[in-house]
């Protein structure tokens, strides 16, 4: 019999379909990426700093033990009345969890805590897979005659600010889900046995793609499902309609109606959604649109010196710095490009921050004076280098009156293309830095992937996050020079990309 656990419940309860891959044809699934395996990583941690709030626990050890030997010493734990224990397993009705910390608060009786490694403010519900995640396992206790009197969800505070008197207690945000998961509990045995007998067939459930594919979150199968099976294009009715439940898009799937220039257009749509179809339709025949006179009048707003400017930042699920809060962006490299007249070549300086110290001061020191006093700082999608430096201006308000100058001279590069004004038919509806860059500046298109070791954002943080763990100078440096050339690339991209725009509307 093949056994369910918590995480494949979880799956097998937003798709079955995807459940049965898993356990029968995994190979089409999307390999965990190292942004996911972050994201595991970061749970973990969050787990092991909740374990202080219940201290002198027992943890039942899952590496290079078997599930029966984790099962018989969760027993003999319940059996000697340990008050905690982490990590706790149990079998029933072929279902198999581990709860995160089980809290004994009286004889016989016991609190399911479950850590997450989000954050939630005081505002937020949790998640509805969240809730899901422990009601199985109070089910499964149930079944083991264990007495659950309350169950809870610990994650981070995203209200938290650290300081030198911060403590776990503010750091966790612990929330009561006891009547929300009560209320499940009558519905779990038919879930379960469906799910177990989808588990048994032979061969693929039809399921068709929908609203479940991207909800609680995109699945794994999705290009399995979405690109192999039902070929849908890359620029299709689910990019001009967002996936709803009760989505346009899904009706004109339904109807055999996949491709943008298939849409018929009618007043039932809005305004951006009939101006969506027929660029598409403008480009599928012209290839590109050009709103010559908006681009002038952009580019006219550009005074020299140009800073082509842009940030790498990393984030600390679990703060270590004063000021910061979860999941905070904490700036660690910049690269600037800098053209001091029209026809110049450009110079280039770059800020990367040793990797064991807080990086924000020493940083926006180097910033204020590589940045200049006048001219234009362009960035691309701006808006993200202008709140990183909002929130250094909060931490540090000494530097508050230069900073502000700062921001008053950005001018966001991808103005152009988010409205539109320069649209080539292979943007698919996006104008990230990487959509328009081979396309605008084609001697570039392998670029970044030309790259060593950072190709990207995700990769930079980290990169740079690996660095503290790091021993071998040699890799050391080769890491961090593989983040400066990153980093490097993506302004002289900008400077590229203008290039490139002056030229189709001189």
């Amino acid at each position: 019999m093949r056994l369910l656990s918590k995480s494949s419940y979880i799956r097998g309860h937003q798709c079955p379909k995807s459940l049965w891959l898993q356990s029968h044809k995994s190979s089409v699934l999307t390999p965990l990426s190292e942004s996911d395996q972050v994201k595991i990583d970061i749970g973990n941690q969050v787990g092991e700093k909740a374990y202080e709030l219940f201290p002198n626990g027992k943890k039942i050890p899952y590496i290079d033990t078997s599930l029966e030997q984790r099962l018989k010493l969760t027993r003999e734990y319940l059996e000697q009345g340990v008050e905690n224990i982490y990590e706790a397993t149990f079998l029933g009705a072929g279902v198999i969890v581990m709860v995160d910390i089980l809290h004994k608060v009286s004889h016989g009786c016991y609190e399911i805590y479950e850590v997450k490694g989000s954050s939630l403010s005081s505002k937020s519900k949790p998640k509805q897979k969240y809730i899901d995640d422990i009601a199985i396992q109070k089910y499964v206790l149930g079944l083991q005659e264990i007495n659950i009197k309350d169950c809870y969800l610990i994650t981070l505070n995203s209200e938290y600010v650290h300081s030198e008197e911060s403590t776990t207690k503010d750091l966790l945000r612990v929330v009561d889900l006891t009547k929300e998961i009560e209320s499940k509990q009558i519905f779990l045995p038919e879930e379960i046995d469906s799910l177990k007998q989808t588990l048994q067939l032979k061969d693929e459930p039809d399921i068709d793609i929908g609203y479940h594919c991207n909800n609680p979150d995109q699945c794994d199968a999705k290009n399995y499902c979405w690109k192999e099976q039902k070929n849908i294009p890359d620029y299709s009715v689910f990019n001009i309609f967002k996936l709803t439940k009760k989505s346009k898009a899904l009706d004109f799937y339904q109807s055999g109606i996949l491709r943008v220039e298939d849409i018929p257009v009618t007043d039932k749509l809005t305004q951006s959604q009939i101006d969506a179809i027929e660029l598409h339709k403008f480009v599928q025949k012209n290839t590109y649109k050009l709103n010559a006179m908006n681009i002038k009048e952009f580019i006219s707003e550009i005074k020299f010196p140009i800073y082509y400017f842009d940030f790498e930042t990393f984030q600390q699920a679990i703060p270590k710095y004063i000021g910061v809060s979860p999941y905070q962006q904490i700036p660690f490299q910049y690269s600037v490009h800098i053209q001091q007249q029209p026809g110049l070549e450009c110079s280039h300086r770059e800020y990367l921050a040793e990797s064991n110290e807080d990086p924000r001061e020493k940083l926006l020191i180097r910033l204020i004076e590589d940045l200049g006093q006048e001219g234009t700082i362009l960035a691309f999608n701006a808006s993200f280098e202008m709140t990183v430096i909002k929130n250094l201006m909060e931490q540090y308000p000494k530097y508050q009156e230069s900073l502000n100058k700062l921001m008053d001279r950005f001018l966001d590069l991808a103005t152009p293309f988010k409205n539109k004004d320069y649209y080539h038919k292979d943007m698919g509806g996006g104008y990230s830095i990487k959509k328009v860059l081979p396309i605008l500046v084609p001697e570039m298109n392998d670029a970044y992937s030309n790259l060593d070791l950072v190709h990207n954002g995700g990769e930079a943080m980290n990169a740079f996050a690996k660095l503290d763990n790091m021993i071998d100078k040699e890799e050391v440096k080769y890491l961090r020079e593989s983040l400066l050339r990153y980093c490097e690339l993506d302004t002289l991209a900008m400077v590229k990309i203008l290039e490139k725009l002056r030229g189709l509307v001189d």
